[in-house]
């Protein structure tokens, strides 16, 4: 197997899931309200979906979270090594000459 499933992966794949159940259970299967019977199994379905879609959003926010932060300590350590070799000639040096050919 040459792919691995992340865990956001797996809970997208859990809320269709759910989704269908739902729908299974719902008038026309349109998913929009509970077919005479299965009105308890339509809402447990509704509210896992619910569920599990806040889950993912707390885990991307998460990720963005601890992606912005490793961004800010890469930039950081970059500006605490100062300025790069060329810079610091441009500074003493100024600017090299045109090179006309």
């Amino acid at each position: 197997m040459g792919w691995k499933l992340t865990r956001s992966d797996v809970i997208r794949k859990c809320i269709i899931v759910f989704d269908a159940l739902k729908r299974a259970c719902s008038k026309g299967n349109a998913g929009l309200e509970p077919m005479a019977g299965s009105e308890a199994s339509f809402w447990m379905d509704d509210e896992v979906s619910a569920q599990l879609r806040e889950i993912l959003r707390e885990m991307e926010t998460g990720e963005k979270k601890r992606e912005a932060e490793e961004h800010e300590r890469r930039v950081k350590d970059w500006n605490q090594r100062g300025l790069a070799d060329w810079q610091k000639d441009i500074m003493e040096h100024g600017t090299p000459e045109r090179l006309v050919l």
